[in-house]
């Protein structure tokens, strides 16, 4: 039944096409998030302190923590803003969509 819906043109209503667009919209961005925050992860350093034999000595490491959190920052925000988008173009569609019904 919905395999007849999806497959066959001016079948499926705008709400399922834009649910199915801001779903299928929100792989890219879980992949760039995660692109972001090892981006974020590689380039920024921690110092921790480390007892080498009778000295002390500084020792540079990865920040992890800042890493997934500007990670799920840009995943939360662009999720925000993809929805935006999608709310728009749902307006716009059902626009078309009253108009056309009133045409015929």
């Amino acid at each position: 039944m919905l395999k007849e819906k999806i497959f066959k043109f001016g079948e499926i209503t705008s709400k399922t096409l834009i649910t199915i667009l801001f779903y299928t919209g929100i792989l890219p961005i879980i992949y760039q998030s995660i692109e972001f925050g090892k981006t974020v992860y590689l380039n920024n350093f921690v110092e921790i302190t480390v007892k080498n034999g009778d000295w002390y000595t500084g020792k540079e490491i990865n920040n992890l923590p800042l890493g997934i959190f500007q990670g799920v920052i840009v995943f939360l925000v662009s999720i925000i803003i993809w929805k935006v988008i999608c709310e728009i173009i749902f307006i716009m569609v059902r626009y078309f969509e009253i108009n056309s019904r009133q045409i015929k």
